[in-house]
């Protein structure tokens, strides 16, 4: 992934935002995809990235797909993979950032996934 052009796209979409609560939802991404940079320049090219793991959480009818990706150098993240024909841009949010966007499959699936979590118990609504 070009976590740098990623980091681009957030920051234009903090610039975009009218809700300071996304502004600074897309700021920490931003944030975060330059610290992965770095880490990465750190690295150098020839050594391994960070071993990060993912599940898928949710496909859409349309093709779109959600995952639940996991890196122990951060926190967990929700990869979005657009369907091949929209041609947009592979994303990823904070947990509490993707939650905060609706009530829709994606989510649900999200927290149905949180709950069968050792000690952990969701409180119906």
């Amino acid at each position: 992934m070009d976590y740098q052009a990623e980091a681009k796209k957030f920051i234009q979409r903090a610039a975009d935002a009218s809700s300071p609560d996304v502004v600074r939802e897309h700021l920490k991404m931003a944030d975060w995809c330059l610290l992965q940079v770095i880490e990465d320049r750190e690295k150098g090219a020839d050594r391994q990235p960070a071993h990060s793991s993912a599940r898928h959480l949710y496909s859409s009818s349309n093709g779109d797909e959600w995952r639940l990706v996991c890196d122990p150098s951060g926190p967990p993240l929700v990869q979005h993979v657009p369907n091949r024909a929209s041609g947009g841009p592979t994303t990823m949010l904070e947990v509490g950032a993707f939650l905060m966007q609706g009530d829709h499959p994606q989510q649900r699936e999200l927290l149905r996934l949180i709950g069968t979590l050792p000690g952990i118990a969701l409180i119906s609504q």
